[in-house]
Order: C-alpha cells, then structure tokens, then sequence
C-alpha cells in the first residue's frame, strides 16, 4: 500500500494504491495531519520489526506472538499475600512475559496485564492497574507487590510505586528491563502520542520519576539493558548505578530478546526473592 498526500490550490488531496487500483480523496487540514501521524507510527512500527527481527528467532517468536493479543490479562492465584505483576511495553500485549509463566507457577500468584491502551499517559495506564488489583483483591490485609515491566512498562511499574505505595498495597520491587528511564530518540518521532511523548529524552515527566525513585528507600530497584538494545540505550536503561543486569556478553541481544534471555529470568527471580514451592 502507497500513501501521498499532495496539494492543489488550497486544498488536500489524500492518494494511495491498494492492489493496483489508484484511488484520490480530497481531505482538509485535520485530516492531512491525521494521515500524516498514522504514516509514522506505521513507519515506525515497520522500522521496529524489520530491526528486531533480524537480530535471533527469540525476537521473532516475541513478534509472532504480539501478533495473537489475547485481549486479556492472564491470572495465576496462589492463595498467598503476594502478587507479582508483569507489564508489558509500548503497542504490545499480555503475551510479552508468557515465557515467564513456568518459572513462576511454583513461586507466587502472578497477573501478566493486558493495558487497554498503551498510547495514553502513563499515569493513566498505572491506574489501569491499581483498579485491576482492586478488583481481585477485596479484604483488608496488606497485600505485598512485585512489578516486573518491559520497555514502557518498566516506567509504568515505577509510575505505581511511587504513587500507590500504601498500607493496603506494599510495593517492595520494581524490575525493569530495557526501559528507557532517560528517553528513547524514537520517541520523539511521535511525540503527538501521550506516553511517547513522556518518554522523550530530557522530558519533564521522566526527571521528574527518576528523582522519586533516587529518593524512595521504601522500593527496591532493580534494571536490566543491553549493549545491542536499538530502541532503548543502555545508559538510558540504567538510570543510577546499582542492582542492575547487563548483557553486555551476549552478542546481538534486542529489544524484545530482553524478555527471552534465561540469564535476565534467573536474575529477575533473584531480584524478588521468591523461592520455588514445587514439591519436585
């Protein structure tokens, strides 16, 4: 499919081809930018895939698989008063953490979150997940919490933390694994979407986040990055220096290969201090 929008006189004529056919539809100024914005997200998105896909099988295996969203959150109850929740990042979906799910059945309850909407703002998408909380747990008792986030939801999980902490919810870690605490250049190419925009380098909303979490003694902080990350740089994943994981070793380590590495699973395991209660 070509797109190209072109201007005769004072008016916008929108043209794209599909399947050979030409087809040319006059729109106004609203919808020439409309057009423009939906132009680079897709080009982004292309651009995103094309560079991760070439870099191992476990990269694309993750694409294949935010390709089949379910659509919904993914719950495993334990009956204990933990809860360890994985967040996914920017335009992806619950199936992001699967492969954690064999490794954490014998440990604690766990919720992989579905985020309705991941191009809002970032504190709305944090209270997406407190009501969701809300809704599984209703009595009194303190309830302690993990966050495990990717990319984006790294930010998320911090985002929490530092608002939700409570008597009611104890946020005790907050893991994030290629998240860009210092922005990501990529960002700045859809910067008329809410939470890219907050994710600029430099922007307001993520110093402002970074000083917290420097300043937070209630929350343990926990980063993952990588040399070979193209979305996210390593600097910008390590925001201060501790209790971080660095795949500086392994050659060819994306984005997305992030979530698949078995070394980061082992290390986010030890990060939470969760034993395993499997009776084998």
């Amino acid at each position: 499919m070509i797109m190209n929008i072109k201007l005769e006189a004072k008016d916008y004529f929108y043209e794209f081809s599909l399947k050979g056919k030409q087809t040319c539809v006059k729109i106004n100024q609203a919808g020439k930018q409309a057009v423009e914005k939906i132009k680079k997200i897709i080009a982004l998105i292309i651009r995103f895939i094309s560079v991760e896909a070439t870099l191992a099988k476990s990269s694309r295996r993750a694409i294949n698989r935010m390709m089949k969203r379910t659509g919904a959150d993914y719950i495993h109850l334990t009956g204990k008063k933990d809860l360890t929740i994985f967040i996914h990042g920017f335009m992806s979906n619950e199936t992001a953490f699967i492969d954690y799910d064999e490794q954490f059945e014998n440990r604690c309850s766990f919720l992989r979150v579905n985020l309705s909407n991941t191009f809002r703002g970032i504190e709305d998408c944090a209270l997406e997940i407190l009501a969701k909380i809300e809704n599984l747990y209703h009595d009194d008792g303190p309830l302690e919490i993990n966050l495990v986030g990717h990319s984006m939801g790294g930010i998320i999980a911090a985002e929490f933390a530092e608002r939700f902490q409570s008597e009611k919810f104890i946020v005790k870690n907050v893991v994030a694994i290629g998240s860009p605490f210092k922005g990501t250049d990529h960002a700045s190419e859809i910067p008329f979407i809410k939470s890219a925009s907050q994710m600029q380098p430099n922007s307001p909303f993520l110093k402002r986040l970074v000083n917290q979490m420097k300043e937070n003694k209630h929350v343990a902080y926990h980063f993952a990055a990588s040399d070979f990350d193209p979305i996210v740089p390593r600097d910008s994943s390590l925001p201060f220096g501790k209790n971080h994981y660095l795949l500086s070793e392994f050659a060819k380590k994306g984005h997305l290969c992030l979530l698949s590495d078995q070394g980061i699973k082992d290390w986010v395991i030890r990060c939470l201090g969760i034993l395993d209660t499997s009776p084998y």
